[in-house]
């Protein structure tokens, strides 16, 4: 679904095939003998980096460097298939759906270990999800006022008190920024938006329901402005979701994404012009969204090689390491070090018009670098382009009963580019008054000859014959395609209006029109005077 403002056909271009991976590669792996789940990214005051990995049967802490990646330290725990975990100053918070309530681990020591502060059971046992912000832990789906949201204090890292709560419903898991809780509401199929300020009396900005029912609100990002957000629904066949959130009053579905029809997405985050999705059996996905109405996949990494199944593979991402690598915990196959080029998508836009009426043109067919593309112009005679890799590009538009146009690209990586595709007719008039057939090809002489209105070309065809005939200035260059079509036999007329390809007026001097009729070849001058 596609529900752009300017552009209602997308297309997006890679030069490369379906493979493991596009635009990343992994520089760290570690291989576990137990299931993994959730994972985040610690870095020390030294500027060592460190990944938080959630196994089924405990934390691993991991230290990632720039060749290779390694355990430093485990800390076992109950036995729970969802662990989820965030950092704040140099503390982890790990909460499971099994029991034993908070765990708070001081990581100041790594790489040498990580100090297992507590369990907290004080304010609950359970809980499926943890978002930290401006001091705060927001614990979602715990085990107590309906799994609503709880909102602990840090101020005393290793001793949290509750602040307050969101009572208004279950919620799977929350995004906080900006005293905003964005929050995932479960099998209500929707997301719901609070102004947290007060912390004890939240305050309800929005609930914006899911479009078709039967999903499941899973999880949800928000961009670095609160203007745009992402949602998943961990629901085999419904797409990943970017909405348009700067009006509360209005909110917008922009554009969607899933790899391919029936799979099955888990989370995302958003870091700057990027969303990272973990994909489960398809991976890693990274999406350029610094254009939210046309989001686009540039980037992956598949980490589970078995085929494609349900809830097998990537469980979660984390894109905030210092040193840009991305980190991903596959169920299966382990923690993964990734390294993304980062690349933006180049966009190309097009408008394709009539020449003469300025009208557009729908379902004009695109060549891009030779090979047609599947994608037409909209009924708006509009067009989009994504690329991968920036470079040389050619692209030509075909239209019946229109002249043919080609253009060349150079994109730089992110660069964005607009032009307006000019469509000549291919002829203006065509008249056949003598019914005699002429006996041989004959091309004659234009009149008026000098013109400056237009002037009339006529030729004669002894039999039907693929005709082309165009202006060229003195140059050699094409100025205009007057006819280019299979003709019957017959003397015809067709007139110039002294008019470009580009429906431009062309300039005063000498010009050359050549007729092509099969094998036959004739070129005549002409004078424009303006």
């Amino acid at each position: 679904m596609k529900l752009l403002i300017y552009i209602f056909s997308t297309l997006f271009f890679s030069a490369t095939a379906f493979s493991q991976s596009l635009n990343t590669s992994v520089v760290g792996q570690v291989k576990y003998n137990t299931s993994l789940n959730d994972i985040w990214g610690y870095t020390d005051q030294q500027g060592n980096d460190y990944a938080i990995v959630g196994l089924r049967t405990g934390v691993s802490f991991v230290k990632v460097e720039e060749d290779t990646s390694y355990e430093v330290d485990f800390k076992p725990g109950i036995n729970s298939i969802w662990r989820d975990m965030k950092t704040y100053q140099n503390y982890a918070y790990v909460t499971n759906e099994k029991g034993q309530g908070l765990a708070i681990f001081d990581l100041s020591a790594l790489p040498d270990s990580a100090r297992l502060v507590k369990r907290d059971v004080s304010n609950f046992t359970q809980a499926h999800n943890i978002s930290i912000a401006d001091g705060y832990a927001y614990i979602a789906g715990y085990n107590a006022d309906s799994g609503g949201a709880l909102i602990l204090d840090l101020a005393d890292p290793e001793n949290p008190t509750v602040a307050g709560r969101s009572t208004f419903s279950y919620y799977h898991d929350v995004f906080v920024q900006n005293n905003i809780l964005y929050g995932s509401a479960g099998n209500r199929s929707s997301l719901v938006i609070l102004d947290i300020q007060d912390k004890q009396a939240p305050v309800m900005l929005a609930e914006i329901p899911f479009p078709i029912e039967g999903g499941y609100s899973h999880n949800v990002w928000a961009t670095e402005d609160g203007n745009y957000a992402m949602t998943t629904e961990e629901t085999i066949g419904f797409s990943v979701k970017m909405w348009d959130i700067s009006n509360l009053n209005n909110p917008k579905l922009l554009d969607e994404y899933l790899a391919s029809p029936g799979w099955l997405a888990h989370n995302v985050i958003i870091k700057g012009n990027y969303a990272y999705l973990s994909h489960y059996s398809h991976g890693v996905r990274i999406l350029d969204i610094s254009n939210p109405e046309d989001i686009d996949l540039v980037g992956y990494y598949d980490t589970f090689p078995g085929d494609p199944s349900g809830y097998d593979g990537c469980w979660g991402v984390f894109p905030f390491s210092s040193s840009g690598y991305i980190y991903a915990s596959d169920q299966s196959t382990g923690f993964h070090a990734i390294d993304f080029t980062g690349r933006q998508k180049s966009r190309f836009r097009a408008l394709a018009l009539d020449a003469q009426t300025n009208a557009p043109i729908a379902q004009a067919d695109i060549t891009l670098n030779g090979q047609a593309l599947t994608t037409k112009t909209d009924g708006q005679g509009k067009f989009n382009l994504g690329f991968t890799e920036p470079g040389n590009y050619s692209l030509s538009f075909r239209k019946s009963g229109y002249d043919t146009v080609s253009i060349n690209l150079t994109l730089d990586a992110g660069q964005a580019e607009f032009r307006k595709i000019m469509l000549n007719p291919v002829t203006v008039s065509v008249q056949q008054s003598d019914p005699k057939i002429p006996a041989s090809f004959q091309l004659h002489a234009n009149y008026p000859n000098p013109f400056n209105a237009g002037t009339v070309i006529s030729y004669d065809l002894p039999q039907a014959e693929h005709v082309s005939l165009r202006i060229f200035d003195t140059l050699g260059k094409e100025v205009a395609v007057l006819v280019n079509q299979v003709q019957t036999p017959g003397t015809h007329r067709i007139t110039w209006n002294g008019n470009t390809r580009n429906g431009q007026n062309a300039a005063s001097g000498v010009y050359l029109y050549t007729l092509k009729a099969g094998k036959f070849k004739s070129s005549n001058k002409m004078l424009m005077i303006r």
